[in-house]
């Protein structure tokens, strides 16, 4: 598993072992959610973007990689990576309680919401 963090400008990219092409090139059929939502409530001061996609294989759920874009990304991505560790599926994922504070996160964080979208098309196949 490779994961990283990089920052250009003021832009932060994070990434956890699959891309959803990589995925598929080798031969793993799998799902992706992609949300945009910010890194805290967007009344908040400071409030910013933050993309978050997650991929799941098709059939288990199980989480096989994550990309963010944003402030807070590598965040997210190290979550990513600790369930990537203990083969989590996106059900198990979504059972974890991360903090919460306004000036940190939303209350449900952009990356469950890319969780709860993934988990919603796997229901649909």
């Amino acid at each position: 598993m490779l994961s990283f963090v990089t920052v250009i400008g003021d832009l932060e990219i994070a990434s956890t072992c699959f891309t959803k092409s990589f995925a598929e090139k080798s031969g793993i059929k799998c799902i992706d959610a992609r949300v945009k939502g910010k890194n805290k409530y967007a009344w908040f001061p400071g409030a910013e973007d933050l993309t978050v996609k997650i991929i799941a294989e098709e059939n288990s759920g199980k989480i096989i990689g994550a990309q963010a874009v944003g402030k807070g990304a590598h965040m997210r991505i190290n979550v990513i990576a600790a369930a990537l560790r203990s083969s989590l599926t996106l059900n198990e994922l979504m059972d974890i309680e991360l903090v919460y504070c306004p000036p940190i996160s939303e209350a449900y964080d952009v990356l469950f919401l890319a969780s709860e979208l993934a988990k919603r098309k796997l229901v649909k196949k």
